[in-house]
């Protein structure tokens, strides 16, 4: 599922969640789009390879 933070209405997401779950379907993961972390965390991820 995707959502997008400011923009996606919070009844309709858990209203697609319900019909999903009716219809046993599986919610693997959640997406959340746009979100701003506060700013006295700052995160970053990367990647390094070992030689």
């Amino acid at each position: 599922m995707v959502l997008n933070t400011g923009v996606t209405d919070k009844r309709a997401a858990k209203k697609a969640q319900m019909l999903l779950s009716a219809s046993h379907t599986k919610i693997l993961g959640v997406v959340l789009n746009n979100y701003k972390t506060p700013n006295q965390f700052n995160y970053y991820n990367g990647y390094r390879y070992a030689e």
